[in-house]
């Protein structure tokens, strides 16, 4: 039972973008490859929007990250996983949002 849920779940990552790192565990999709496409920080499950675009990244990763990231683009796969991140009572910033 367990292998099945683990075939399945490889299964669903192979079909994910692929990622390129840019530093760390801040990495870009590989889709759909346009100006404009949101960073994302991934470490080791949490995955959290780090810039809506890459000066935003930049800006983020240099002067520190003040609030969460509002991407104006959805990416497939990780944007969905990001929102999990950010619904999660034990987030933050889902947290402080609750209280």
């Amino acid at each position: 039972m367990a292998d099945e849920r683990a075939e399945i779940l490889r299964a669903i990552v192979r079909q994910a973008p692929k990622l390129a790192s840019l530093f760390s565990h801040r990495y870009i999709p590989g889709e759909p490859n346009e100006i404009g496409d949101p960073k994302f920080s991934i470490f080791p499950s949490d995955v959290v929007y780090y810039g809506a675009n890459l000066a935003n990244y930049f800006e983020n990763e240099f002067n520190g990250i003040a609030s969460g990231v509002q991407p104006t683009k959805c990416i497939r796969f990780w944007s969905d996983l990001g929102e999990r991140t950010r619904q999660s009572p034990f987030h933050p910033v889902a947290g402080e949002a609750q209280t």
